[in-house]
């Protein structure tokens, strides 16, 4: 695997000259949560059917584990725009 490790000030270097930067957010908060939620729904052992538990682990994971910030946050979504 070879892949580039970018920070925003990093990617913003290099798109500068072809792109804009419209909006970057970051994503996914590490932690405990994110772990449970993974190991919820994704095994081997059993598949969570029951909608109401689903909705209330989306619920959550929205809440605690999809919004980060550049300390807490394993990736980072960006937008662009082509410059003109």
């Amino acid at each position: 695997k070879h892949f580039r490790h970018y920070n925003l000030d990093l990617l913003r270097e290099h798109v500068s000259p072809y792109f804009n930067i419209d909006n970057a957010e970051h994503l996914l908060k590490l932690g405990f949560m994110k772990n449970l939620i993974e190991h919820l729904m994704i095994n081997r052992f059993f598949i969570l059917n029951w909608k109401p538990a689903r909705r209330l682990l989306k619920i959550i994971y929205e809440k605690f584990v999809l919004k980060a910030t550049e300390k807490s946050g394993s990736n980072l979504a960006v937008i662009l725009s082509k410059r003109r």
